[in-house]
């Protein structure tokens, strides 16, 4: 995904993969990475940030998750 902000440019990769371990469970694995490069609306150098996750202090930033989840 490539999204033009500010004059800034930010490229992200995703994948995951979901294992069931039963009718009502399943663990999961994602991973993002992003990119920027530009500046931002203040003329400062762009940073990476993804979603709910604090900005990066610099130009990349990456996340993997882990969980379980389990169907009431």
């Amino acid at each position: 995904m490539t999204q033009n902000h500010w004059g800034a440019k930010y490229n992200q990769f995703s994948a995951g993969v979901n294992h069931t371990l039963s009718k009502r469970t399943d663990v999961y694995l994602s991973g993002e990475w992003q990119t920027v490069s530009g500046n931002d609306s203040t003329g400062h150098a762009a940073v990476a940030n993804i979603a709910d996750l604090p900005p990066s202090s610099n130009r990349h930033q990456a996340v993997a998750r882990i969980g379980i989840r389990h169907k009431f």
